[in-house]
């Protein structure tokens, strides 16, 4: 194929190196992106990981002092037949622990015997879920808005309270249930354990109920219950991680940390989703990019001035012998070839050239007519 122009070996030189260059750094670029992307990726959900096992490790011990707590009134009230010893011990724990809002005990029928500040004595909780659950065993339940509360402890709060349960049964020796020990803890304790967690870390924390409800996270995502694959785990209770984008049109990477639990502590059936934007998650990714690009522009530009370098080299020794050559061919034989020894076939070429001019004479003198 024949180029419709025509370059020196100085140019076609500079031209081959760049092209050189271009093709391989690109690729070279392009290719260590790729891996830096995917490198960066993993690590960003292996950290995510890290940290949603940290924060559901701190929230299911905090939740498990109120658990043991609760365990040790059982014990109490189960040896303490006097009302008023237990009421001393019930508010004392309860001043001593802001988060409780309440903590009390009720016979089998539903009517509150005991309770801290004496709140719902004599009223019956036999319709509430805690009580009920609590008669047949260890139970731990779910956020919700106070009933029965809210007019004692909060009536002119401008939220609603809001309030997770635990409940166990009270049992004689013979195993006979005497009565269901109950006690409330503040939403408002959860939240800040959640909340502080990742505080100005760049990343969100979202903490889903087991019907895939956002309990705590974003205030726009909060009370919403979501379609994305990463709520769908958490309601499964299945561990996940990938990069989803999600109602504000944004990507994120995200993981999912399976429901939270800590030994003996009864499930509440949460999860928690953490995430954080793609396009932060793959910044360093960029600066190894963006570093790979100006380094290959360094490594370019050095290529190319040594292409230069070399071109010149080349095209100095072909440029004398093109003159000796056309010198020989305009019939002048007075200029002696130039000896030049640069590199092999330049050598090759010089020698030929004056073979060519020391017998040009003869050649000249039997060609002409006698």
């Amino acid at each position: 194929m024949r180029l419709p122009f025509t370059l020196g070996i100085r140019s076609g030189i500079f031209v081959l190196c760049a092209l050189a260059s271009l093709i391989c750094g690109g690729i070279l670029v392009v290719t260590a992106a790729g891996v830096a992307r995917t490198v960066t990726d993993r690590e960003s959900t292996t950290i995510l990981r890290v940290l949603g096992d940290e924060v559901a490790r701190q929230l299911a011990r905090s939740l498990y002092v109120q658990w043991r707590e609760l365990e040790g009134l059982v014990r109490f009230a189960q040896s303490t037949p006097d009302r008023d010893t237990l009421r001393l011990r019930l508010d004392t724990i309860a001043a001593l622990n802001e988060r409780y809002a309440w903590i009390g005990v009720a016979r089998p029928d539903g009517q509150v015997v005991v309770a801290t500040g004496r709140n719902l004595e004599g009223e019956s909780v036999a319709q509430r879920p805690w009580f009920r659950a609590g008669l047949q065993g260890p139970f731990a339940g779910d956020v919700h808005e106070a009933v029965l509360l809210q007019r004692l402890i909060a009536p002119n709060a401008a939220e609603p309270l809001r309030l997770i349960d635990f409940a166990a049964p009270l049992r004689r020796a013979d195993g006979t249930i005497t009565g269901v020990i109950g006690s409330h803890v503040a939403w408002s304790a959860v939240r800040e354990v959640v909340r502080e967690a990742l505080q100005d870390t760049g990343r969100d924390v979202l903490l889903v109920s087991r019907e895939g409800t956002v309990l705590i996270g974003p205030p726009d995502l909060e009370g919403r219950n979501l379609s994305l694959p990463s709520i769908l785990a958490a309601r499964q209770g299945a561990t996940r991680s990938g990069v989803e984008t999600w109602p504000d049109g944004e990507a994120y990477v995200t993981a999912v940390i399976a429901p939270i639990a800590y030994r003996n502590l009864p499930s509440f059936g949460w999860s928690l989703v953490l995430r954080q934007r793609a396009d932060a998650a793959a910044a360093p990714a960029r600066a190894i990019t963006q570093r790979l690009g100006l380094s290959f522009i360094a490594v370019a530009a050095v290529a190319l001035c040594g292409s230069l370098v070399l071109g010149a080299a080349v095209a100095r020794p072909l440029r004398r012998l093109r003159n000796a050559a056309t010198a020989l061919a305009d019939g002048s034989l007075d200029g002696p070839v130039p000896d030049l020894r640069g590199y092999s076939e330049v050598r090759a070429i010089a020698d030929s050239l004056a073979r060519l001019q020391a017998q040009l004479p003869d050649r000249m003198r039997a060609d002409a007519p006698r």
